[in-house]
C-alpha cells in the first residue's frame, strides 16, 4: 500500500502541471487530492514500516541515522493533523459563505478580474478560512518533504 501511495503521489505531481485549475478544475482538484491524501498515507505507511524494521534484528546500513528516522512518526501525525485542519478551514469557509463556492462563478471572476480574485475583493480569497487553508496546504507540502528526508536517513 505504501508503494501504491508513492506511485499515486508521483503520478499526481506529474499530471498536475498539465491540468491547470482554470482550464480543468475537477481533474486538477483530483490530482491535488491524490497528492495530499496519498502523501499522508505514504507518510503514515512509511512510519509503520520504519517501526517494523526497528523491531527486527539490528542491521543498520552504513550512514543511516535511526534518530532521524524516528522523526517519521512525528511528521506522519503532523501531516494527518494538518489535513484535518485544512478540512476544517474549507468547511468553515463554506459555512460562512456558501455562495462563494460556486465553481462557475469562481472561474468567471478569476478569468475576468484576476487581480480582484487574488486579493480577495471578489471571490473566495476574501475569506480568512481560505487563507488558513492555503497556509495548511503549503505546510503539508513542507511536512511531506520532511517525511521524505526522514525516511531516507
Amino acid at each position: 500500500a505504501v508503494s501504491l501511495a508513492g506511485v499515486a503521489v508521483s503520478l499526481g505531481v506529474g499530471l498536475l502541471g498539465f491540468l491547470p485549475w482554470d482550464r480543468a478544475l475537477y481533474p486538477h482538484l483530483l490530482c491535488a487530492g491524490v497528492i495530499f491524501g496519498g502523501g499522508v498515507l505514504w507518510a503514515g505507511g512509511g512510519c509503520l514500516l520504519a517501526r517494523r524494521f526497528a523491531r527486527g534484528p539490528a542491521r543498520t546500513a552504513v550512514g543511516s541515522c535511526p534518530r532521524l528516522r524516528r522523526l517519521q512518526r512525528v511528521v506522519a501525525v503532523a501531516c494527518l493533523c494538518d489535513l484535518v485542519f485544512a478540512g476544517i478551514c474549507f468547511s468553515g469557509a463554506f459555512l460562512d459563505d456558501p455562495e462563494r463556492f460556486d465553481v462557475a462563478q469562481i472561474l468567471r471572476i478569476a478569468r475576468s478580474d484576476f487581480g480582484a480574485y487574488c486579493t480577495g475583493r471578489r471571490g473566495w480569497h476574501g475569506l480568512a478560512w481560505i487563507h488558513w487553508a492555503a497556509v495548511s496546504e503549503w505546510l503539508l507540502v513542507a511536512l511531506l518533504l520532511l517525511g521524505v528526508a526522514a525516511s531516507t536517513a
